[in-house]
C-alpha cells in the first residue's frame, strides 16, 4: 500500500465509472443539504487486506474517525460548522480478487454526529437504503454512498463521497506487514469528505 506518484490519476480515473454504479438513481424528498470536511478514521480489519499478489474478501470497519472541520449548510436554514465523530464498515465484493494492490468492495455502515458550539446545532447522519460502495488502487480510497443526515431537525438524503490515502499502521508495516510479502491488518485513513443532496 505504500503511496506511488500514479495513485490518484488511477484512483480519479475511477471516478466516472464508481459514480454512475455507486450514485442513488433518484433523491427522496428532503431539504437540500450540501457540505464538506476532513476525515482521519483508524482502521482495523476482521479479514486482514492481503498481500499483492494474493487474494481474500478483506472486511473492515472504524467507529473513532474524526472531521476536525466540518461545514454543512441545510437551505431549510440550519447549517453545522464543527467537529463530527465517524464510523463506517465494508468489504469487498467477494468475485473479485482483493488485495494490497487493488479493491472494489460495499460499504454496509456509515455514521456522522457532532454538535456545533459555533451555529448551537447538531448533525446526525446514518447510511441511507441504498448504502454505496469503495474502490482501492494501492492506498488511494474512493468512497461513494448515500446516507440520511440531519440538521438540528431537518432531513434529507445525501449522497456521501470520501477520497484519501489509506497507510499501514501495524506493527513493523515496512517489513513484513507491509501488503507486499505480508498482510494489511491496521491502517489509518485520511482525507476529504463531500455531501450534497
Amino acid at each position: 500500500m505504500t503511496a506511488s506518484p500514479r495513485r490518484w490519476m488511477l484512483a480519479l480515473g475511477l471516478v466516472p465509472v464508481a459514480i454512475c454504479l455507486a450514485l442513488p438513481k433518484a433523491a427522496a424528498a428532503g431539504d437540500i443539504m450540501a457540505g464538506s470536511g476532513d476525515i482521519e478514521a483508524p482502521v482495523g480489519f476482521s479479514v486482514p487486506v492481503a498481500p499483492v499478489g494474493s487474494c481474500a474478501a478483506d472486511s473492515w470497519s472504524f467507529t473513532n474517525g474524526t472531521s476536525q472541520a466540518a461545514v454543512v449548510r441545510d437551505l431549510g436554514g440550519s447549517n453545522f460548522v464543527g467537529g463530527l465523530t465517524l464510523g463506517a464498515s465494508g468489504a469487498a465484493t467477494p468475485s473479485v480478487c482483493a488485495n494490497a494492490g487493488l479493491e472494489v468492495g460495499t460499504i454496509n455502515s456509515i455514521s456522522a454526529n457532532g454538535t456545533s458550539s459555533l451555529t448551537n446545532t447538531t448533525m446526525g447522519c446514518s447510511a441511507g437504503l441504498a448504502s454505496g460502495n469503495y474502490f482501492r488502487v494501492g492506498p488511494a480510497v474512493l468512497v461513494i454512498a448515500s446516507a440520511n443526515c440531519t440538521v438540528s431537525g431537518l432531513s434529507s438524503v445525501v449522497t456521501f463521497i470520501a477520497l484519501g490515502d489509506l497507510t499501514p499502521t501495524q506493527s513493523n508495516p515496512l517489513g513484513n506487514n507491509n501488503g507486499i510479502t505480508g498482510p494489511v491488518t491496521a491502517a489509518e485513513f485520511v482525507g476529504d469528505f463531500e455531501i450534497a443532496s
